[in-house]
């Protein structure tokens, strides 16, 4: 097959952009399409050849690797004669049968790229869903102990692939809403809790919020206003691993109250007043 050369076909510059092309195309088309020239074998040929200039010359793939085989030629400014040589007609031939043969030029569909907002609660227990997108339903599981701003790769969700080439990748960033109880560092959960200064003083049992539901917990005696309390085992699942997980880091401040009666203020002084010897001593 002889070369072609497809900017003199559509009368551009090797330099025009994709918008003249475009016009180029679309002037010419009118000029020689077929039911504007019923019988007439030349307009015939001429459409097929403006159609296929312009499907290479409006793909910047297909055209890149056009414009190399132009340049193998030696190199030719817009309507100056075209590469010449039996090399260079057999490269085109396997370029031209790759794009219209039999030996279609696979090529990979675009990637898509997507975020999705979930709750802290649904990267604990991890979820199924069903995802639209660009016209489709996708069927998403996401497993427990994702972490914010973690990207997943679902394949052949991207874009269609040219001449029976794999579609895209769908990269998916996954997002994690705030908490207003709990704060995420790692696999760690922290969360603030307010407790009586008995609970705190006595080491009484108090109930604690966690990601699996409210738990009893005794507070171990002696422990100060803003300690943490750790809980083994109550933070996230670790992402690869779901049987294992983070801990949970149990803040206590006291809740003092606001308003006392008159016996109690007399408790609470009494209770100051044992306080100061030791205190001296």
């Amino acid at each position: 097959m002889q070369y072609k050369d497809y900017y003199r076909i559509l009368g551009v510059h090797p330099q025009s952009s994709e918008e003249d092309i475009k016009k180029a195309y679309k002037r010419l088309a009118v000029k020689y399409h077929p039911d504007k020239n019923p019988g007439n074998p030349l307009a015939e040929q001429k459409f097929k050849e403006i159609s296929e200039a312009k499907k290479i010359l409006l793909d910047s793939q297909l055209r890149y690797r056009y414009d190399q085989i132009r340049s193998s030629g030696g190199g030719f400014a817009a309507g100056g004669p075209g590469p010449s040589g039996g090399e260079v007609n057999n490269i085109f031939t396997t370029f031209f049968e790759e794009i219209f043969g039999g030996r279609k030029f696979n090529r990979k569909g675009k990637n898509y790229e997507a975020n999705l907002s979930i709750s802290l609660s649904e990267a604990f227990h991890g979820m199924e869903d069903v995802l639209s997108y660009e016209g489709r339903k996708i069927r998403l599981k996401i497993k427990p102990g994702i972490k914010d701003a973690q990207v997943l790769k679902i394949r052949g969700q991207g874009g269609e692939g040219r001449s029976a080439g794999e579609a895209g990748d769908l990269y998916l960033t996954i997002l994690i809403k705030p908490h207003d109880q709990f704060t995420r560092k790692g696999n760690d959960l922290h969360v603030e809790v307010m407790i009586s200064i008995f609970d705190l003083i006595l080491g009484n049992k108090i109930t604690v919020p966690s990601l699996k539901g409210n738990m009893a917990v005794v507070v171990p005696p002696g422990m100060q206003s803003g300690e943490k309390l750790k809980l083994k085992g109550l933070g996230m699942p670790v992402y690869e691993n779901p049987d294992m997980y983070g801990d949970m880091y149990v803040g206590l401040n006291i809740r003092t109250p606001q308003t006392l009666t008159a016996k109690q203020r007399a408790l609470w002084q009494q209770l100051a007043d044992l306080e100061k010897p030791r205190q001296k001593a």
